[in-house]
């Protein structure tokens, strides 16, 4: 894993593994609702 890899550089006082979800929604984009599909 790469959290043990840079934890073993830094040295931190503790190491908590988290995840991260991208969610992308359509139509978000400035000027996209006038475009037609």
């Amino acid at each position: 894993m790469i959290v043990n890899k840079i934890s073993t550089i830094v040295s931190p006082l503790s190491t908590i593994p988290t995840t991260t979800e991208f969610v992308d929604i359509a139509g978000l984009v400035k000027g996209q609702e006038r475009e037609k599909v």
